[in-house]
């Protein structure tokens, strides 16, 4: 897989930033970027990391952000890999990405069943309780 990568001096620090195939993959704090780097390269074995400008376009929505354009975000695309159990659990960010910025969701709103949970390709899910099957962050 091909990544291109960039960094960005923001009023939060500097973010490390790589997108692949027009969609955002990483957004990293300084000091976390090699570390992600060796997560992305142990889950895409021959990855290539290319320098760009504006990966995917999101150094351009940042910018915008943090210069006040509270929108300028949302049109951003998003890949949420996540484990095959967090997926079928429905526990990933991903979940997250329709929550509107003037909106504040508690976590159990966004809880799944446990028979959804135990539908999910780990062999352990089907013994997990319910609450182990709830969203936490």
């Amino acid at each position: 897989m091909i990544f291109e990568h960039t960094e960005l001096a923001s009023p939060v620090g500097n973010l490390s930033i790589a997108a692949s195939g027009g969609r955002l993959v990483a957004l990293c704090f300084e000091g976390i970027w090699d570390e992600r780097v060796r997560s992305l390269e142990r889950r895409f074995p021959g990855s290539r990391f290319h320098t760009a400008k504006d990966p995917a376009g999101v150094v351009t929505r940042l910018s915008a952000y943090f210069g006040g354009d509270l929108d300028a975000l949302t049109p951003i695309e998003v890949e949420m890999w996540g484990t095959p159990f967090r997926r079928a659990c429905g526990t990933s960010y991903a979940a997250f990405l329709p929550v509107r910025r003037d909106r504040t969701v508690r976590l159990r709103a966004r809880s799944v069943s446990p028979m959804r949970c135990a539908r999910s390709e780990r062999p352990t899910a089907r013994t997990r309780s319910r609450s182990s099957c709830r969203a936490t962050a």
